[in-house]
């Protein structure tokens, strides 16, 4: 997901509001900008740099939808995020067709 060309579906760009929560913080999440998304990940913006874990909760504001989600990269204030399945009711943002791929598999010992 980090470059453009490697990714199976196109993401489009957004102005949603979200909350990072991270893995053990008890509920406490951290506001952010969906900057672009897609079924199947995001580009999160935050106001300053922000120290995610590898596995993070999103709530989408004002759907109160979550979704879980791989942090893929980190770059200053900006993160990236594979969902862990796929996002149905974002599928009408997918550009172009999925091309057939088995789910990621969760990483040994998380």
């Amino acid at each position: 997901m980090a470059h453009a060309e490697d990714r199976q579906v196109a993401r489009r760009k957004s102005l949603k509001r979200a909350r990072l929560i991270r893995e053990g913080s008890g509920g406490i999440g951290i506001e952010c900008l969906v900057v672009d998304i897609n079924s199947r990940g995001a580009r999160l913006r935050f106001g300053a740099p922000v120290a995610a874990g590898p596995e993070v909760q999103l709530l989408f504001i004002p759907e109160h939808v979550t979704a879980s989600a791989w942090v893929v990269w980190q770059n200053g204030s900006e993160i990236g995020v594979e969902f862990t399945r796929p996002l149905p009711w974002l599928r009408n943002l997918d550009m172009s067709n999925p091309v057939s791929r088995h789910p990621r598999e969760k990483p040994a010992g998380r």
